[in-house]
């Protein structure tokens, strides 16, 4: 009997042994486990910070991305309407100059020689190449846009 008894207290202590194990092998007491979570909440804190400043970020490259679209729109518009003053000056300065060579030839004189056009008279003038121009980019102007821009300003 005593070798059953001594038999069961074995048995009883390994069994304890075995759910004391199973209860100190908690999650938390595992070392990997904590500096998981500590990085976890310091990710946490992180992010929090970084997604305030990606939306202000955000909010800020909107704003200016309106400022340039407006801009655009409007450096669009005041070009076309330079080029239509541009086109209706030299259409009317070319009705003058034909009115004047009908003046100086006289009613009963033959034209014998090749009209004379505005462009003849203003070679170097710009605004008679900017209609011309292809492509419109307010980033990178041309050289015609440029000398025209400096031109209005003067």
């Amino acid at each position: 009997m005593k070798r059953q008894m001594k038999a069961a207290y074995e048995r009883f202590n390994r069994i304890e042994k075995a759910k004391k194990a199973i209860e100190e092998n908690k999650l938390d007491n595992r070392p990997d486990v904590q500096t998981l979570r500590k990085k976890i909440a310091l990710l946490n804190q992180d992010l929090i910070y970084s997604k305030q400043d990606m939306e202000n970020t955000k909010e800020a490259y909107d704003k200016a991305k309106a400022i340039f679209d407006k801009q655009t729109e409007q450096h669009k518009q005041f070009v076309a309407h330079l080029s239509i003053i541009s086109k209706n000056h030299k259409e009317q300065q070319q009705k003058q100059l034909q009115q004047l060579l009908k003046m100086m030839k006289g009613p009963d004189q033959q034209l014998k020689t090749k009209p004379v056009s505005v462009q003849d008279i203003q070679q170097d003038h710009v605004v008679d190449n900017f209609d011309k121009q292809m492509v419109y980019n307010p980033i990178e102007p041309n050289k015609e846009q440029l000398l025209l821009s400096t031109r209005v300003e003067e």
